[in-house]
């Protein structure tokens, strides 16, 4: 969830109650047979690719860029099908679309979705759409802009539920240099079969059938690990489904040599060179995480929320989740 490299204890995520009401440079000099991977997950990452639409003078607000890249998105699958289909009103990844299928247990177990509108009203059609969302179990909602956030509120009111909701802070990828790399060590794209479960390992997150979604994912989108002079991976993050870099991990005795930074800066280099852009996210209070992303060249944004509807006991559904 983010960039959550330095282990903070689970009891630090903010949240309240509502109430109803790479450029893989690999070795410098004849790198790893692990940095002739960055191709092929370039062309992987093509096919899942999302696009949202940003203007230099007006930046539209959250919900509207998650609504682009959704648009985007069905485009891209079918090309031609903006023409004739262009008012899409509102989006939800579902588990059943590429390339989810086969995370349907990861997904589904509680559901974990990414709901996108710049409209509130179609936002709480398309939540109230009958047999969508089955309202009497957890459902995790994923970087849910401030805009719509009522909607959901109101939702939980009306379905005798609760919210647990978290606040997070939204950063976006400039495209400076990359920092200085610190003698010692290589970057390069993680490889499904090596690394998922170094990943999964280390994700603070991880939960019941993390590992084939940390495996897809590591299939469709770029992601870095940073590796040792003994080619030893000390370090990994890597693109998400809802667009932004996540399980960020350095391990704690190769902290504080600026290894971060440059794994970020890897990943987001993937991003742009498929005229993407990249973003992460991070807890408020992650100073850590925060100077890494300004290290990395990244620019803070605005604050996102990420939403846990539940039924019944909080902590039983906090721990379904794996948080």
């Amino acid at each position: 969830m983010g960039l959550d490299m330095p282990h903070t204890s689970k009891a630090c995520i903010q949240h309240r109650k509502v109430s109803p009401g790479v450029e893989s440079p690999g070795k410098e000099k004849g790198g790893p047979p692990e940095a002739d991977l960055a191709g092929k997950h370039r062309r992987r990452a093509r096919s899942c690719r999302y696009q949202l639409d940003r203007a230099e003078e007006d930046q539209p607000k959250p919900a509207q860029r998650m609504h682009s890249m959704c648009k985007e998105l069905d485009s891209d699958r079918s090309p031609g099908l903006e023409r004739n289909f262009i008012n899409i009103l509102a989006r939800v990844i579902k588990p059943k679309e590429m390339p989810f299928q086969v995370c349907g247990d990861y997904l589904n177990s509680p559901r974990t979705t990414a709901v996108f509108s710049p409209d509130p009203d179609h936002l709480k059609k398309l939540l109230l759409w009958p047999g969508f969302f089955d309202w009497e179990k957890t459902i995790d909602f994923q970087v849910v802009s401030p805009e719509v956030t009522h909607v959901f509120q109101e939702i939980a009111k009306m379905k005798g539920g609760m919210l647990r909701l978290s606040d997070y802070t939204l950063f976006e990828m400039g495209k400076e240099e990359p920092p200085t790399f610190p003698e010692g060590f290589w970057v390069g794209p993680l490889d499904p079969d090596l690394h998922t479960d170094f990943v999964e390992g280390r994700w603070k997150y991880s939960r019941k059938n993390s590992n084939v979604y940390i495996r897809e994912l590591l299939k469709k989108f770029p992601s870095a690990g940073v590796f040792n002079k003994h080619d030893e991976l000390v370090g990994c993050t890597l693109g998400n489904e809802y667009g932004t870099l996540a399980m960020g991990h350095i391990d704690e005795e190769y902290r504080r040599f600026g290894l971060c930074a440059h794994m970020v800066s890897s990943v987001a280099r993937a991003y742009f060179r498929d005229g993407l852009p990249s973003h992460a996210l991070t807890l408020p209070d992650n100073t850590p995480v925060k100077r890494c992303c300004v290290r990395s060249g990244l620019k803070e944004l605005r604050l996102v929320h990420w939403m846990i509807y539940y039924k019944g006991d909080e902590q039983a559904s906090i721990k379904e989740l794996g948080f």
